[in-house]
């Protein structure tokens, strides 16, 4: 059973998502109220009415739209023919709360299908090279619904996650047919390539005082967590062979990252300078 600061604590991220946004008049019309948990917080009720309209505000976003492989999904609320891997991520954490109202995880299958098994789609991808957090994300969506059969369709059915993990591995800086903006990371000796709005940190002061390419520390860190969930994701299943497998490539990832982009002296992890290996020493959330 969730604490009532979780409970609240999903209301306030909700409400921050959606910042900005006019509520339509329909916004919680059909939205069955009885479903969501029901926190109880007398000394501060007005929390609890945040947590209400967040909900209000999030019922608002589901969206039903032609030529996707997924619909209704849940929408980020900018552009409506666009979608965002990062945005989308997130609101599937949000919406695990409440999984037979909000389609969630099921949004997720618009990039899987669209970028692994080229399902024509009227919709386009923002960043395509955004954080891959599908497999951490999967996982923390069967840990509040216990859904097998979800992990038994991304692993088994469909290797959506091993093919993504692998696909972004092999990504090279350009256009892609199903982006309008351009792939901007690529893999290199020692990490990665990226760039700042891919990234999803377009407003920190990264690679300040980096004389030519700078190695991301945060998409090596983001590929491992992705290797280490998907062996996780695999234990549940019984799979022996893929649990093998990409328990190695997080120990390949975790061995480059912390024999490059640790700093013993500072305490802290850095990204580097490509050519010559040095710390960009600039502190930031990555």
């Amino acid at each position: 059973m969730m604490g009532l600061k979780s409970v609240l604590f999903s209301g306030i991220l909700l409400s921050v998502m959606a910042v900005g946004v006019q509520a339509k008049p329909e916004t919680g019309r059909g939205l069955d109220k009885s479903l969501l948990p029901q926190p109880v917080y007398s000394p501060e009720p007005g929390l609890v009415d945040l947590y209400w309209a967040a909900w209000d505000l999030a019922w608002g976003r589901v969206k039903h739209q032609n030529g996707i492989p997924q619909s209704p999904y849940m929408d980020e609320n900018l552009w409506d023919d666009t979608i965002w891997i990062w945005d989308t991520e997130f609101m599937v954490l949000f919406c695990r709360y409440a999984p037979s109202l909000f389609p969630g995880i099921q949004s997720l299958d618009n990039f899987y299908k669209t970028i692994l098994d080229g399902e024509p789609v009227s919709l386009k991808i923002w960043h395509p090279d955004n954080p891959p957090f599908f497999a951490w994300v999967e996982y923390e969506y069967y840990k509040m619904t216990g859904d097998k059969r979800r992990l038994e369709y991304v692993l088994e059915d469909n290797r959506y996650l091993q093919r993504h993990f692998y696909w972004f591995e092999k990504l090279k800086r350009g256009g892609s047919r199903f982006s309008k903006m351009p792939v901007m990371l690529e893999r290199r000796e020692k990490g990665y390539l990226w760039g700042d709005v891919q990234s999803g940190m377009d407003n920190t002061p990264r690679g300040r005082g980096c004389n030519g390419e700078m190695l991301w520390m945060d998409a090596l860190a983001q590929q491992a967590l992705a290797a280490l969930y998907i062996e996780r994701i695999a234990e549940v299943l019984d799979d022996s062979s893929t649990a093998k497998e990409f328990a190695g490539e997080y120990a390949v990832k975790k061995d480059l990252l912390n024999k490059y982009y640790w700093d013993a002296e500072d305490g802290f992890y850095y990204d580097i300078e490509e050519a010559t290996g040095d710390f960009v020493k600039v502190r930031t959330p990555a």
